[in-house]
């Protein structure tokens, strides 16, 4: 695996650690660069978008938004996680 595991993983797991309920798209890029900065940047916010069922360009991601469905897309570009029951 080029960056030692997926970066849906990356992602989530830079999701985790960030302290704020809310957060936006930049505080998982920071967090994820803080890791592996090895991770591009327009593929962890892509990642992010996919991750969000409910945002309207995760369609663009169907096996990511299908598959990894962790954050819920809140208004102007904010994000949290979505609830274990939430989780398909």
């Amino acid at each position: 695996m080029k960056y030692g595991k997926p970066i849906w993983q990356w992602v989530a797991e830079a999701a985790n650690r960030i302290e704020s309920e809310v957060f936006t798209v930049s505080d998982i890029v920071k967090e994820v660069h803080k890791a592996n900065p090895a991770v591009p940047e327009i593929s962890i916010k892509s990642y992010v978008t996919a991750m969000a069922p409910n945002h309207p360009f995760s369609g663009h991601w169907p096996s990511i938004r299908k598959n990894h469905p962790y954050f819920h897309h809140l208004e102007n570009g904010k994000f949290k996680l979505l609830e274990p029951a939430e989780k398909r």
